[in-house]
């Protein structure tokens, strides 16, 4: 595992420039090292563990009032997408070296960052490598992959809510993943079919989907039961698998309904990999 530094610091400006700010220089992140971006620079790796080291303290969607240090609201690192959002406006300020006001970013993880912006900001982990930029071998327990057309089933493994937004088209879901047949199968391997999905909300309503024949799930199954979607799942939500009178529980509770911005091959946001099918 790449250590990239144990301490957390915003990334956030001391000037009165609207973009991002802290009320006070907080104390600076150890420097990072042994970052390995030769197969490539994303979020998943290294650029994640790097804002996360140095901004996320303040730059966090669940932060609010004064434990975000006066950081702006609309302005955060703790997903893909509102990193990405950010990306450009803040890689100038690291690298003239105005953020973190406590300094501390090493030039190591300031290459990296400008790597990832020039490359287009990539979001999952380079090939066969994972958030800690750790080697792992991706799998295919099924031994069969999705080749059909655009279905329910097509492109099992894939983030379906962020490509029906990106494309916009296909249905608009609520939640959406894939039960997978190992942690580290990867996109288009066929999942399990027949697997119990019960989502109990924060309200305690639980709702039941199935995975189909190539392991995906979603709600609603269209898009004139969205906003009963919507009111159906109240997050933070909890999830349990359950197949052959076998079970298995998600640790912690989760307010993001793309299961597929965690569960990807290689894993992110503390995810192990995929979510996999009760043995």
């Amino acid at each position: 595992m790449k250590n990239l530094g144990a301490l957390v610091v915003c990334v956030c400006s001391l000037t009165t420039l609207a973009f991002l700010g802290c009320g006070d220089k907080l104390d600076p992140a150890p420097a990072g090292g042994d970052i390995d971006t030769s197969n490539g620079s994303t979020y998943c790796y290294p650029v994640k563990q790097i804002l996360e080291n140095y901004c996320t303290r303040c730059h966090a969607s669940a932060l609010t009032g004064g434990s975000r240090n006066n950081a702006p609201t609309n302005v955060n690192f703790d997903t893909y997408e509102a990193a990405a959002a950010s990306a450009e406006r803040a890689n100038g300020r690291i690298q003239d070296g105005t953020m973190p006001p406590g300094g501390g970013v090493s030039q190591e993880e300031k290459d990296a960052f400008q790597q990832w912006v020039d490359e287009g900001l990539p979001e999952d982990c380079p090939a066969g490598v994972d958030g800690d930029g750790d080697a792992v071998a991706l799998t295919c327990v099924s031994g069969r992959y999705y080749t059909g057309e655009e279905s329910a089933t097509m492109r099992p493994g894939e983030n379906c809510i962020a490509c029906h937004a990106r494309e916009g088209e296909g249905p608009v879901f609520e939640l959406a993943g894939t039960v997978m047949g190992a942690f580290h199968d990867e996109d288009r391997c066929v999942g399990v079919s027949g697997v119990t999905v019960e989502i109990t909300g924060d309200d305690g309503n639980k709702t039941t989907l199935v995975s189909n024949s190539s392991g995906n799930f979603f709600y609603p199954p269209d898009d004139d039961r969205r906003l009963a979607a919507i009111a159906a799942i109240k997050t933070p939500y909890t999830v349990a698998l359950k197949m052959g009178g076998k079970e298995r529980r998600m640790s912690t509770a989760q307010t993001n309904r793309n299961c597929m911005d965690c569960h990807t091959a290689l894993g992110t946001n503390d995810a192990p990999g995929r979510i996999v099918a009760p043995e």
